[in-house]
């Protein structure tokens, strides 16, 4: 049995391996995800390979392994640990309140539900111990350092220079992000890749939204590859910010202009229809949740190819009493079923990370390994078909950059694929021998695959061994690729730098030019003058 999406791998003297996604020639632009298939993980099978291992953490060390995605997860003080805040704060002779930290000792406590303007005043505090480039570096690097911990494979961490704006230049935090970026790719790039999302605030609304928005136009940071619009939809609603999304859509037809993707946060005050007319200027929704309510409108954004932002875990920590669980989370439940979403974290700072998020839902039963496998697929192709189709003609190597990140990501998809494939298997092997295997993750080396599968090959069943050549012929692809992402990421830095030193440059000029006009202006005046008084 094969169709488009699957490759199935015949074994000559055991049964079919359970097929894995098809990568040869697919493009971001294809007009169909991919599906992970996995085998039947069930819960007897997780019970068996517990006592075979003398592990009471299976199911627990098999969501860690899980590839994962942050697309929603908002930068600054969203982002920063409480270890971090801590030093920062001390750093910048700041005050740190320690009656700020969740009792857990790793968050922040989040009293939106009692007094949100409590909260915002919290949010604002935190925000403010971060005064220069090396604070947003930090925070960012601890970012990435996570995601490798946790096999988040892709994040797009939001970033808001407006919380900042009062300490550092539009520049100097951009730079700083950058260089994030880049020492992240450098040590954990083989795992994690990130990009950024730059958020518009509605409430920022027109300035300095207008002015953020001439300075991404006018120096582009290539390592920004999102817009996205957030803040408080009640007095900004989505309508109010229609031409902007047309003109930066326009701006993207020609590749001599920067290229974005565009998103907005959809959240209580857009109704499914709106979030579906918002569909014409997005390329995938923030939240979007009141889509649920119309299964029609939902099953065309599906067909459209459109991803929406879920955030489960913020969403019953801020409405708990609306939505008291996960498992009274009718809309998230919808959206599971339509496979539409991809799972997110939000404020990890205040809500945790996304290995929470996929944990939690785990945990519920909400999902089983396989349904939040797509989910992270959904992460990795958010964009709407139609979208993808037109950055490819238009804005070819944006679309290339885009196309060789999500290649990794699916590789490294496919890599969990085929590790789940020999997990049956490893229960007619010797407990020692099983728990070599079961360590396998997207950490380890070609070197100690290769020995592996020389060391397993003579004695283990086909499964095993064919799992294993799997993983390292994935493992192979994921380096070049990773070392190819890595330059160009170094790259767009350094591109970005010269744009803002060019920039500055032009701007003496202009300056100088100005005082040389002035000073003619002065003289001209003074003969004129001169004249009329002889």
């Amino acid at each position: 049995m094969k169709n488009s999406m699957f490759k199935q791998e015949q074994a000559t003297s055991s049964p079919a391996i359970k097929p894995v996604i098809d990568l040869q020639g697919f493009e971001i632009s294809s007009k169909q995800r991919p599906v992970p298939a996995l085998p039947s993980i069930t819960e007897e099978l997780l019970q068996n390979l517990q006592n075979h291992l003398g592990n009471k953490f299976v199911a627990e060390e098999l969501i860690n392994k899980l590839p994962k995605v942050d697309l929603h997860v908002h930068g600054e003080a969203g982002f920063i640990t409480v270890k971090r805040a801590r030093e920062i704060a001390a750093r910048n002779g700041l005050q740190f309140r320690e009656d700020l930290v969740h009792e857990s000792g790793n968050l922040f406590k989040y009293r939106g539900v009692e007094d949100f303007q409590g909260f915002l005043d919290d949010f604002f505090e935190i925000s403010d111990f971060i005064r220069t480039p090396q604070d947003i570096e930090d925070i960012a690097y601890d970012f990435y350092r996570y995601c490798y911990e946790n096999n988040v494979i892709f994040a797009l961490p939001g970033i808001s220079w407006v919380q900042c704006k009062k300490y550092m230049s539009f520049t100097d935090f951009n730079q700083a992000y950058n260089r994030a970026l880049v020492r992240g790719m450098q040590d954990f790039g083989e795992i994690s890749v990130l990009r950024l999302r730059y958020y518009q605030e509605r409430h920022h609304y027109p300035e300095p939204f207008n002015e953020i928005w001439k300075d991404l136009k006018d120096c582009p940071n290539g390592l920004i590859t999102t817009i996205g619009l957030a803040g408080n939809e009640g007095p900004f609603p989505f309508e109010l910010f229609k031409e902007f999304y047309k003109e930066g859509k326009e701006l993207r037809l020609s590749a001599e202009n920067p290229a974005w993707y565009f998103t907005a946060h959809m959240e209580k005050s857009s109704d499914a229809k709106i979030i579906l007319e918002s569909t014409e200027l997005l390329d995938w929704v923030a939240h979007g949740q009141n889509s649920a309510d119309e299964e029609e409108y939902l099953n065309i954004m599906k067909d459209k190819g459109v991803t929406l932002e879920s955030c489960p875990i913020s969403d019953i920590t801020v409405y708990p009493n609306e939505i008291p669980g996960l498992d009274k989370h009718k809309q998230f439940i919808k959206f599971l079923e339509k496979q539409i979403i991809s799972l997110n974290s939000d404020d990890p700072a205040f809500f945790g990370g996304v290995d929470r998020v996929y944990r939690q839902v785990f945990a519920a039963k909400l999902a089983d390994l396989q349904q939040l496998l797509q989910c992270t697929v959904n992460g990795l192709l958010p964009a709407q078909h139609a979208t993808q189709e037109e950055l490819k003609q238009n804005q070819p190597v944006f679309y290339q950059d885009q196309q060789r990140i999500a290649m990794a990501g699916l590789l490294k998809v496919q890599f969990f694929q085929y590790y789940c494939m020999m997990l049956p298997a490893l229960l007619n092997l010797s407990s020692e021998s099983a728990k070599k295997l079961f360590a396998i993750n997207l950490k380890t080396s070609e070197a100690s695959l290769a020995e592996l599968l020389s060391e397993f090959r003579p004695v283990a069943d086909e499964s095993i061994s064919n799992a294993l050549s799997g993983m390292l012929q994935c493992k192979c692809k994921i380096r070049s690729l990773s070392q190819a992402i890595l330059q160009t990421t170094v790259d767009l830095h350094k591109i970005y730098i010269q744009k803002c030193e060019n920039a500055e440059t032009n701007q003496d000029d202009n300056e100088a030019d100005d005082k040389n006009d002035f000073g003619h202006a002065v003289a001209s005046s003074i003969l004129c003058l001169n004249g009329m008084l002889s």
